[in-house]
């Protein structure tokens, strides 16, 4: 890197604006540093075996190459889901964060080789989707599955972490490209709502990063079109995509729970930076709502497997139990902005019970091993087992110790790693 891209700002992953509507404001990431004991023993695994094993499957499950299809400008061989980019970006964020805690030439190269990469992929407008420039399919013509603005999203956030943790600048400059692109395309006109919120917290901590405000409003007006019915027909209802009411009327959540608690992370961030004290309130009485009658003991969230979805009040079967990890990071990252907007100590107590339980009992004592679903009772005859799945359907919690649901290493049977170390990666085969 760059003597430029040397200077490494303290910054973290959520810093509301100096005229943000806060109670509380995040310590640098300089002013903390975590003494011997069980979580910084969590950050050094997730350096030396995690992360080394999100680097590999990257390459081995083709996120990588599709990239470089991109780039060859070609029209087939796209492998896996059409969510492969997030991947990516998670794994560049969890690097981001990592690089600001300590140099590492490994990382950093890797930084530095994607970001040209996705600098040599992305297109002329700003636009940049590996699935939808090597597969031809129109961009933005089915928002309710394609996961474009989703992985948008993760783009933005993968830029901030390098740019706050590293003070690695390039990413930054992709993700303001792919943004602008969305506010010159988006802002002010009805449509292009993602099936699959996140774009949305992201576009604000962009905004609080550059002082653009119109990634700010385009957040804004994100959140206030949900629930109308624009986003379109995933197959799964309005329900399933938070898209059956309007957030400012919504008393409890519904339908695939990552998604809702990803959109309640960009409603309190939105709330936040506006100061809309009406649109705060609606998500704190969601979350009160969800605490007391659709949480699980471990904090976990989703007791449905069809849809990933929240069942009705106290519906919490403990054998039948999704508890998805990635909606454990969510529900973390929802409570953290609440936190910061409230300074109540309810939000506190809830990120320590999930960190505790919803991401240890998720990951593997070695950092090499994960779960996708985590039933608080298990049957007898009846186990999580390894089992051959998607290249996306990782455990998110190694870069959610960084920061969001983030560095997946993806799902698949044992395979050989650096000096004999075997990786094995349990998990479910599941829709995003």
């Amino acid at each position: 890197m760059s003597s430029a891209d040397a200077i490494q700002p303290a910054r973290g992953p959520v810093s509301p604006s100096p005229a943000a509507a806060v109670v509380h404001r995040p310590l640098s990431s300089r002013a903390v540093r975590l003494g011997p004991g069980l979580l910084a023993d969590w950050q050094q695994r997730n350096r030396a075996s995690s992360l080394p094993l999100a680097l590999l499957q990257l390459e081995s499950a083709g996120n990588l190459g599709n990239l470089r299809l991109a780039v060859a400008g070609a029209h087939e061989g796209y492998r896996g889901p059409v969510f492969m980019d997030s991947d990516v970006y998670k794994t560049l964020e969890a690097v981001g964060w990592e690089l600001g805690r300590a140099d590492d030439q490994e990382l950093a190269g890797f930084a530095e080789e994607t970001t040209a990469l996705l600098e040599k992929a992305q297109q002329l407008d700003g636009y940049l989707n590996s699935y939808i420039q090597v597969t031809g399919h129109p961009r933005y013509s089915d928002l309710a599955s394609s996961h474009e603005m989703y992985c948008a999203g993760h783009l933005i956030q993968a830029a901030i972490a390098c740019q706050r943790g590293a003070g690695f600048s390039r990413l930054l400059g992709v993700a303001r490209r792919f943004a602008d692109h969305l506010v010159s395309t988006f802002l002010g006109a009805d449509g292009g709502l993602d099936g699959h919120p996140i774009v949305e917290t992201a576009l604000v901590e962009l905004y609080r990063e550059t002082g653009h405000r119109p990634y700010l409003e385009l957040a804004s007006q994100w959140v206030e079109q949900r629930g109308h019915g624009l986003i379109g027909d995933s197959g799964f209802g309005l329900r399933y995509l938070q898209d059956q009411e309007p957030v400012r009327e919504a008393g409890t959540e519904v339908g695939h729970v990552v998604r809702a608690l990803y959109l309640e992370a960009g409603v309190a961030d939105v709330a936040a930076e506006s100061g809309d004290v009406a649109l705060l309130q609606t998500s704190i009485d969601r979350w009160t709502d969800m605490i007391a009658a659709k949480t699980y003991l471990t904090g976990g969230n989703g007791s449905r497997h069809e849809g990933e979805s929240f069942g009705d009040r106290f519906e919490l079967p403990p054998d039948r139990a999704y508890n998805e990890t990635c909606a454990a990071i969510a529900s973390f990252h929802w409570a953290w902005r609440l936190l910061l907007a409230t300074g109540k100590s309810r939000y506190a107590d809830h990120m320590e019970r999930i960190l505790y339980n919803g991401f240890a009992g998720a990951t593997a004592t070695g950092g090499t091993r994960f779960f996708y679903i985590n039933p608080l009772q298990r049957r007898a005859g009846h186990s999580r087992k390894t089992t051959q799945a998607a290249a996306a359907s990782g455990s998110p919690v190694p870069a959610a110790r960084q920061t969001s649901c983030g560095s997946s290493p993806r799902c698949s049977t044992t395979w050989p790693l650096r000096r004999g170390t075997r990786y094995t990666c349990i998990s479910s085969p599941a829709r995003r």
